[in-house]
């Protein structure tokens, strides 16, 4: 498997929706091709922030779009420096992301067309009027 481009679609995925190769790793939304780290590839090739790619094409911003050989390879270091990793990542840092007092959380218009969707399917009953 090559190191950066796997392989290539002729079809782009839809909003909201990721599609991925035989290797699992996934389709760019803006060029067609598969990545192994298709987030490094939009920020290096496209110049756009994960956080805004994701927000772009309707996807969970708090997941990840790494091929199970990366994921592996990044739980693989992270177990490795779990100490530093919990306590510089979650309680050090983690105090500016933490819920407040008063604060209303994510509201409907704030939620990706892929949430949306993933809840729709698992309850029919919700409204039409919560489609992206």
């Amino acid at each position: 498997m090559s190191r950066y481009i796997v392989s290539e679609t002729q079809e782009l995925p839809r909003h909201g929706e990721v599609k991925q190769d035989t290797y699992g790793c996934y389709y760019c939304h803006i060029c067609g091709k598969s990545f192994k780290k298709v987030l490094a590839h939009v920020w290096q090739k496209h110049n756009i922030s994960a956080i805004s790619y994701k927000k772009l094409f309707g996807l969970y911003t708090s997941k990840g779009l790494l091929c199970p050989e990366s994921r592996e390879l990044a739980q693989q270091r992270n177990a490795e420096n779990k100490e530093s990793v919990i306590y510089n990542n979650l309680i050090k840092q983690g105090i500016k992301t933490r819920f407040k007092k008063g604060c209303k959380g994510r509201t409907k218009n704030q939620v990706s067309a892929q949430l949306k969707s993933a809840l729709r399917k698992r309850n029919p009953l919700l409204k039409g009027d919560n489609k992206p």
